[in-house]
């Protein structure tokens, strides 16, 4: 019984640190279709290497 408890928690924890890297990602998202708006109203071209 110990042995379940023990691997539900780790799986939990493993399931809220993925749906982290979710949030992360979709903010990620946002912020770089906010930048690539707000250089398009200003006619600028971000040149990258």
């Amino acid at each position: 019984m110990v042995w379940i408890n023990k691997r539900y928690f780790k799986a939990r924890a493993v399931a809220q640190v993925d749906a982290a890297r979710g949030i992360i990602r979709i903010k990620f998202k946002m912020a770089e279709g906010f930048i690539q708006g707000c250089l398009s109203m200003l006619d600028v071209r971000l040149d990258m290497e």
